[in-house]
C-alpha cells in the first residue's frame, strides 16, 4: 500500500491531466462488478464511456492499462460538487431542492418539462406547491405569482429569491374525483434552472407505472428514497389544508418514499424512466399521479437526456493483389473506407 501510494502521488499529475479524469486514489481493483484482492491505482472519471467511443483517442490520452506494473481501475463518480442542503438557494437549481409559492411553506422542484405549443421550458411541481392548493385558501393563486427558490420555509424571500413565475395550473376540484394535483412556472431566466435531478441526474424517458416495479426520487426532505409500486388505479382521499377531503382517482401507490416537503417530486424508475409524480402519502404508504396524466393536462413534455452519438469505429484494411506473380501490399486505416473494383480488358 505504502509503495502503491507513493506512485500515485508520482503519476497524478499526469492522470489528472486527461480529459474527464476527476480523481486518482488507491484500492481494489473492481473486475464485472465485483471486487477483487488486487491493489490498483483507481482513476475517478466523471463518465466511463464504452470501447467504440474509446477508439476516437490516441493511446496517449486514454488510462494506460498499468502504471509500473500496478494496474489501473477506471472508476465513474460523475461530477464530484462541492455539497449543499436542498433547502439552501442554488443557481441553477436541479429538481429534487425546496421551491414554492410565495403564499405556501415549500416543496420540491420536480423537474424542466417544455411547453408543447411554444418549446419554452418551465419548472413542474404539484398545484399545491407552485399555486397554493387554489381551492383551499382564501390567497387565491393568479398567473405570473413569484415562486420562490428556496420556498418560504427554508428562508426564501420575495423578490430576492424569485426564481420563476406561475404559468399554469389544473384546478384541483373539491367536489368531484380528481386525477392530478400539478403546474408549471416558467423561469425569469433558463440559465437559473438544471435538466438534472439532484444526485440522480437528467431522465432518460417516459413510461407508465407497472406494478412491482422498483422506483427512486430527489426529493427537498428526504433527498434520494427508493420504493416499489404497490397499487394502480388506486381511488384515494386525500387531506388538504383548510380541512378538505379530496378524492383523486387513477392513481399510483408506492411503499413510503415522501414525507412533507417532497411533494412535487419526480419519481422514476432505476433506469431514469420517468413514471409518476408523487403529490401525497402517510408513514405507510406514498401517492402518486401518473405522469402520463400530468404532461397531457398540462400539455408539456420532460427535458430528457440526449444520448452521446456512437462514434465510427476507425478500421483498417490490407489490400493484397497480385499482378502477373507479383504481389503488392497496401494498408489503409480509416472511419470509412469504400472499395471499388474495376477489371477492363486491355488490347495486346
Amino acid at each position: 500500500m505504502e509503495a502503491l501510494s507513493k506512485l500515485k502521488d508520482e503519476f497524478e499529475e499526469k492522470l489528472l491531466a486527461l480529459k474527464g479524469v476527476v480523481g486518482v486514489s488507491v484500492g481494489f481493483k473492481v473486475k464485472d462488478g465485483k471486487k477483487t484482492g488486487i491493489l490498483s491505482i483507481r482513476v475517478l472519471v466523471k463518465k466511463k464511456r464504452g470501447k467504440l467511443w474509446m477508439k476516437l483517442f490516441s493511446p496517449e490520452a486514454m488510462v494506460p492499462e498499468s502504471v509500473e506494473g500496478f494496474p489501473t481501475d477506471v472508476v465513474e463518480v460523475g461530477v464530484i460538487q462541492a455539497l449543499q442542503k436542498r433547502t439552501d438557494k442554488w443557481r441553477p437549481a436541479p429538481g429534487g431542492v425546496s421551491i414554492g409559492h410565495k403564499a405556501i411553506t415549500a416543496g420540491t422542484l420536480g423537474g424542466l418539462v417544455k411547453d408543447r405549443a411554444t418549446g419554452k421550458i418551465m419548472v413542474l411541481s404539484n398545484n399545491h406547491v407552485l399555486a397554493n392548493s387554489d381551492m383551499t385558501t382564501t390567497e387565491k393563486a393568479h398567473k405570473g405569482d413569484p415562486i420562490l427558490q428556496p420556498g418560504p420555509y427554508d428562508g426564501g424571500k420575495d423578490p430576492a429569491d424569485r426564481i420563476a413565475k406561475l404559468e399554469r395550473w389544473i384546478q384541483i376540484d373539491p367536489f368531484k374525483a380528481n386525477e392530478v394535483d400539478c403546474a408549471v412556472a416558467t423561469p425569469l431566466n433558463e440559465a437559473d434552472v438544471s435538466v438534472d435531478i439532484l444526485e440522480i441526474g437528467s431522465i432518460a424517458g417516459v413510461g407508465e407505472p407497472e406494478l412491482g416495479m422498483k422506483v427512486q426520487k430527489s426529493g427537498r426532505t428526504t433527498g434520494i428514497t427508493t420504493g416499489e409500486i404497490t397499487d394502480l388505479h388506486a381511488t384515494i382521499r386525500v387531506q388538504y389544508p383548510g380541512g378538505y377531503i379530496i378524492t383523486f382517482k387513477d392513481q399510483v401507490l408506492t411503499t413510503p418514499m415522501l414525507e412533507g416537503g417532497d411533494s412535487g417530486s419526480k419519481i422514476l424508475d432505476m433506469q431514469k424512466i420517468l413514471r409518476i409524480l408523487g403529490f401525497a402519502g402517510s408513514d405507510q404508504v406514498s401517492c402518486h399521479n401518473k405522469i402520463s396524466k400530468v404532461l397531457e393536462a398540462l400539455k408539456v413534455d420532460p427535458v430528457v437526456s440526449e444520448a452521446p452519438p456512437v462514434p465510427k469505429p476507425r478500421v483498417k484494411i490490407i489490400m493484397k493483389i497480385t499482378v502477373d506473380g507479383t504481389t503488392y501490399v497496401e494498408t489503409h486505416e480509416g472511419r470509412e473506407i469504400k472499395l471499388e473494383e474495376q477489371i477492363v480488358p486491355v488490347e495486346t
